[in-house]
């Protein structure tokens, strides 16, 4: 199974907590929102076992993506490496506050939702990008 929640900000902060048995439902789900400012979380739960859970926060054209399997890893873009240090802010999934990280610990929007779904379809890390 597959639980879902997904903060919208726009026009208003909003929650939406949704389960799915299969991994193609969630991504259907989560199809709906691929180009608004929101944060994703999915976990996928088993038989009462948390098989690791993903999260991505989105803004633009960057994304910051977290994915939790025992320990924290998170996801950056090989290409950013030379790119300045400045910082990326995104909301929290309360929707009442940012927090900022640095620009080259963040990933393109689509390389996170890249990343979702083949997590998703897979349960391992898209090899194209570095993981900590």
């Amino acid at each position: 199974m597959y639980e879902l929640e997904i903060t919208r900000f726009l026009p208003s902060s909003r929650q939406e907590k949704l389960a799915f048995p299969q991994a193609i439902e969630a991504w259907q789900a989560i199809q709906a929102v691929v180009d608004e400012e929101v944060v994703i979380f999915v976990a996928q739960i088993e038989e009462h076992v948390d098989y690791g859970n993903f999260y991505v926060w989105r803004q633009r054209e960057r994304a910051f993506v977290r994915l939790d399997e025992h320990c924290e890893h998170y996801a950056s873009d090989p290409s950013c490496s030379g790119i300045s240090d400045r910082e990326v802010c995104f909301r929290d999934e309360e929707g009442g506050s940012f927090f900022c990280v640095p620009e080259s610990a963040t990933v393109a929007s689509a390389d996170a939702m890249a990343a979702l779904e083949h997590w998703l379809h897979t349960g391992k890390k898209l090899p194209s990008l570095i993981w900590s």
